[in-house]
């Protein structure tokens, strides 16, 4: 994880600099019940391996102070001259998103 901003630190329950060197997926994603994630299994690897865009929501997050949290993210590829770089990935609060949709619903 090269770049993180301080909300993502936030929402992860950790620190950019504890994470750098880790491999986010086996650090990271979780199942329901709290166990990893068969890397076969993970739509962000498959993402980055197709070098495709994605988006997903509710996948489950192992923070640092140990609890689980619910996060959505999308996936872009970075290219220069149609040549792969990496990939953006923004991730966001799935709680906060549903929270915020039921309010907006509430109004209309």
């Amino acid at each position: 994880m090269p770049v993180l901003d301080h909300e993502i630190e936030r929402l992860l329950g950790r620190a950019a600099a504890a994470m750098r060197g880790d491999d986010a997926h086996d650090l990271l994603h979780r199942d329901a019940a709290g166990g990893p994630v068969p890397r076969e299994q993970c739509p962000l690897l498959r993402s980055l391996a197709e070098r495709a865009e994605a988006r997903v929501e509710g996948e489950i997050c192992l923070r640092g102070d140990g609890r689980l949290t619910a996060i959505s993210w999308s996936a872009s590829p970075l290219r220069d001259d149609s040549a792969f770089q990496g990939m953006a990935v923004l991730l966001t609060d799935a709680a906060g998103n549903r929270s915020t949709r039921r309010e907006r619903a509430a109004y209309t």
